[in-house]
């Protein structure tokens, strides 16, 4: 079996590939990112075969250096690269790496009849002014990083049925989970994984409406059980959906559960923010069988990986 992992020396690519070579010791695993030292210390520590492979590139550049890897039949993908408003400084980046350079991917590889594909979304898909945030809520374009997103998703949901159409007796499957505020270990991008910087290093730590109810994180492990479970069913062919927690606590609960985690004490600042408090509902993920863990599950398990 062959898995090709996007975005593999981010900390979400990593666990993905701790994961699967646990999962799966035969497979053989590739891995692509774009800084030759990092890859190199995948493959040294998990026995990856690394992919030098930039989806900065403009594409045809991009198509160029992909086809010198001369890949075999992919059997499963984890998308996980993605450019995110933290390091983005254009909103071209948005649409090169999340769409254009992510699609070219697709198109250029040479994929088994029943490939099965996990996409890592985004929650940014959804519009900012939404309360609650199910599947079919009012959609978020007025900011280039979620319409490129969600564009990529769409483009997704019309490949795997083009698949299926012209490979009837096979199930291909692509599962693509709106996320939030994803924990793995070592992430360093979301707001816990900030407020656990300040924690460690002693500064104040900024509470934006700390009455609000949060229930909008997940922990990575919960989305691999997910996708584990789903992908060997026939009957479906693409799924997106929400993943997030069990259950709903204030804002002030999630950052005292982490300092008692972390046993630290920590100086708060209260901001308030005229953003409303979104219910994030992961129903139709539940209803597939999705398991998420508690706020303080997660929490738990962030800080303790």
């Amino acid at each position: 079996m062959n898995v090709l992992i996007t975005g593999a020396t981010s900390a979400s690519g990593i666990e993905s590939i701790k994961r699967y070579s646990q999962d799966f010791p035969d497979a053989h695993i590739f891995a692509t990112g774009r800084v030759q030292k990092k890859l190199d210390a995948l493959k040294n520590e998990y026995g990856v075969t690394p992919l030098l492979l930039d989806f900065n590139l403009g594409q045809d550049e991009f198509v160029q250096q992909l086809k010198k890897f001369d890949l075999p039949v992919i059997d499963i993908i984890l998308h996980l690269c993605a450019a995110i408003p933290s390091t983005e400084k254009s909103p071209l980046d948005y649409y090169q790496v999340n769409l254009i350079n992510a699609r070219a991917l697709i198109e250029n590889l040479s994929l088994a009849p029943d490939i099965k594909i996990l996409n890592f979304s985004s929650a940014s898909v959804y519009d900012m002014a939404s309360e609650h945030l199910h599947e079919d809520a009012s959609l978020n374009f007025t900011h280039d990083y979620g319409a490129s997103k969600y564009f990529f998703e769409k483009y997704i949901e019309r490949k795997v049925e083009i698949l299926k159409i012209q490979n009837p007796a096979h199930a291909p499957f692509v599962l693509s989970v709106r996320i939030p505020v994803l924990l793995t270990p070592g992430v360093q991008s979301n707001f816990i994984a900030k407020w656990r910087n300040d924690i460690q290093s002693g500064n104040p730590v900024k509470l934006f409406n700390p009455d609000s109810s949060f229930n909008s994180c997940v922990w990575i492990g919960d989305i691999f059980d997910f996708f584990n479970k789903l992908s060997p069913k026939n009957e479906l062919t693409f799924v997106t959906c929400n993943v997030g927690v069990a259950d709903k606590i204030t804002i002030l609960e999630t950052f005292e559960t982490l300092l008692g985690f972390m046993g630290k004490t920590s100086t708060t600042e209260v901001i308030k923010n005229d953003r409303i408090a979104q219910n994030y509902d992961c129903s139709k993920a539940k209803k597939l069988g999705f398991q998420g863990s508690t706020v303080k599950q997660a929490i738990e398990k962030f800080i303790r990986s």
